[in-house]
Parts: structure tokens; sequence; C-alpha cells
């Protein structure tokens, strides 16, 4: 699987930031509908599976799940452009906002070179993965409560990638999927 994985993903690293894949519009559109806090795995399974009812190919879909193995952020992955609501008062009103968020793990889709995630800022962003991995999870920034900024290397070299076939979780096949680093798994899409 890594050889056609990383052959997929040199090839579709040529593509410009603005190509759409047949997976953009199904994105789009349930950017809001399809989401729930805290659901990242589910999302993106509800995600796939709304593709392959469409008729999408989803053999070149991949589930990525993005652990912390570092004794940083207390073992949570960190993610510095996560989606979040304020309800302030007066009125309540629901406001969209992207913020620090750290979870046990994260989920996301890659397809074609592009990542889709709906806890990925306030509005649909189909983003290519060097560009998604820069903004999401290595910023130059302090932690709100911290002092200090974990170095980039450590967070390349201990957040941990694992890389599921969509199609093997559409056919309820889970078996523990290619792990890597997330340098590694950058390196893929870096060239």
């Amino acid at each position: 699987m890594r050889s056609l994985f990383l052959t997929v993903a040199l090839v579709f690293n040529a593509l410009t930031a603005f190509a759409q894949t047949p997976l953009a519009p199904v994105f789009q559109s349930t950017f809001e509908s399809n989401y729930r806090a805290g659901e990242c795995g589910t999302n993106i399974m509800n995600l796939v599976k709304l593709a392959n009812q469409g008729g999408l190919d989803t053999s070149s879909m991949h589930i990525v799940q993005i652990t912390n193995k570092g004794l940083f952020n207390f073992g949570m992955v960190g993610a510095y452009e996560a989606r979040g609501y304020r309800f302030p008062p007066p009125t309540r009103e629901k406001i969209a906002y992207t913020d620090l968020r750290s979870w046990y793990h994260h989920v996301i889709l890659e397809h074609n070179g592009f990542i889709y995630d709906y806890d990925f800022g306030v509005e649909p962003q189909i983003t290519p993965v060097a560009e998604y991995i820069e903004r999401m999870f290595l910023p130059n920034k302090k932690w709100s409560m911290g002092s200090q900024i974990t170095p980039r290397e450590e967070r390349l070299s201990k957040y941990q990638v694992e890389v599921h076939s969509a199609q093997d979780y559409l056919a309820a096949k889970r078996g523990q999927g290619e792990v890597m680093t997330m340098g590694a798994f950058l390196d893929l899409f870096s060239h």
C-alpha cells in the first residue's frame, strides 16, 4: 500500500491548490449539515458514505488518524485553526470562529493530495496536504496557557499518522493502517 500511496501522493502533488476534485461539492454542501463537534471520525465516515452513495470512486480516498505520541500538550493533538462556536449575550446568536483546540486524536480525509476536514476553519476549505499540515498543526505560535512553543521537529516526529483505505472502512475491514510520523506523511506531499 505504501508504494501505491506514495505514487498517488507524488502524482497529485503537482496539482494546484485551486483544483476541484469530484468530492468537493459533497464536502462543501455538507460542511454544516454533516458536522458534529467532537465527532471527527463519524463526520469523515459520513462524508465517505455520502461520496460512495453518490457514485464517486472511493478507491483513492484515505482516512487519516492523527495522534500525539509525545509528552508535549499532555499527549494531545493541538490544532491551531479548529472550528468553534460562541453564543455571546445578549442575542446568543451563533458565531463561528477558529481557535486552538486539543484533541486525543483527530481524523481527516485525504483525497488526491487534498485534505477534507470539517473542523478546519469556519468555511469549507479543500486544502493541499502540505498547506493543511502547516496551518493546522505546525504554526510557530504559543499556546494561550504556555510560555514555550513545542519545536516543529518534535511535532513532526511525535505526531503519528495512521492511513487507512476508505474502501476498507466502507467494507468494515478496520485493521491497522499504514503508520508513520507526521513528518514522513508530509514528505509524501512536499516534493
